[in-house]
This record gives C-alpha cells, structure tokens and sequence, in this order.
C-alpha cells in the first residue's frame, strides 16, 4: 500500500556557511514515476543547536513534503490534510482566521468521527445518502445531539468547499457530497 503521510528526516550536512540542518523526504519523479529523495535546507545548527529545534523550525516552514497526487484519486484524508494545513494552522492563510478553541475542536471532529469513517475513501465517490446514514446512525447508537451532528456536517463540508476552493476537486455541485 502507498504512503500517505511522511515526515521525513533530518542530517547535518557540511555546507560553505558552516554545518546545516537538512530535511530529507522521498516524492516521485513525474517524468518516470520513480520515487527519489530530496533535500530542503532547514537552518545552520549553529542556530539550531537540538534536533528538536529543527524540527521546531521545519513545523514553523511549512514545508510541503506530502504533496496531493490527484492523479490517483483524491481521498478524503488527503483533502481533510491540505483543509487542516491551510486553515486550521495558527498563523493560517484564511480570509477569515478562526479562533484557537475553533480550530482545536475543527481539528477533533476530523481527529475522531471524519478521518477514521471516511479517511481512505476516494472524496468524489461518498455519496449524500451514505454520508446522512451515518449521521444517522452516529445519532442512534453513539447518543450524539444534533448539535454535535451538526458540527461534524459543517466540518465536512468545509473540507469539501476548502478543496473546490483550491483547485483539487471539482466546483460543481455534486462534487460535495453534503450539499
């Protein structure tokens, strides 16, 4: 099975400024398909003299090494990422910056109800009707309010919208399945 997620590693490499922190990570070359490793330069370890302060900065980069592959169907856990990167990061690119509490309980219901149902699904193949059985059936047999069933419904359409919004599905109507 391929990889979803990855966080690569970090070296130290000897380089003219003097010895450098160096992340590491794999993508696939587009012209063969071949996985390669790459590199990205994080900061000198004169700066950065822990491990844990290089991956601090990392973090603090945003360096995007698990790239989207739409070309292998788009899954709902790949658009709930790039949501999460883009919107629910502190220091986010939103039009409108959510507050911390929003984005902690945005970041739980992806956490614990989207990504473990709905995760591995290819996002363009959920159908509606599979989507209000579950909640449906969250209502039932998990004793869940309509609020809290609310919530998890707007999350996951957010993503969905936030994925139109980029360019990674469609902008019809029908590829949101919660509309």
């Amino acid at each position: 099975m391929a990889q979803r997620h990855q966080r690569g590693w970090l070296k130290k490499e000897k380089r003219a400024q003097g010895e450098t922190w160096v992340l590491f990570f794999r993508t696939t070359r587009p012209s063969d398909g071949k996985r390669v490793e790459n590199k990205v330069p994080i900061g000198l370890v004169r700066h950065l003299p822990e491990a844990s302060s290089a991956w601090a900065e990392v973090e603090r980069l945003h360096v995007p090494i698990n790239r989207v592959d739409v070309r292998r169907g788009l899954i709902f856990g790949d658009l709930a990422q790039h949501y999460a990167e883009h919107e629910l990061a502190e220091a986010s690119e939103s039009i409108r910056p959510k507050a911390h509490t929003t984005i902690k309980g945005y970041e739980r219901v992806l956490r614990n109800r989207l990504l473990p149902r709905w995760g591995n699904r290819i996002a363009l193949g959920i159908e509606p009707l599979e989507v209000e059985q579950w909640l449906r059936a969250l209502k039932k047999e998990g004793h869940l309010a309509n609020p809290t069933l609310d919530k998890t419904r707007r999350v996951m359409s957010l993503v969905y919208k936030h994925g139109q919004r980029y360019g990674l599905i469609p902008r019809n109507q029908e590829s949101n399945p919660m509309r």
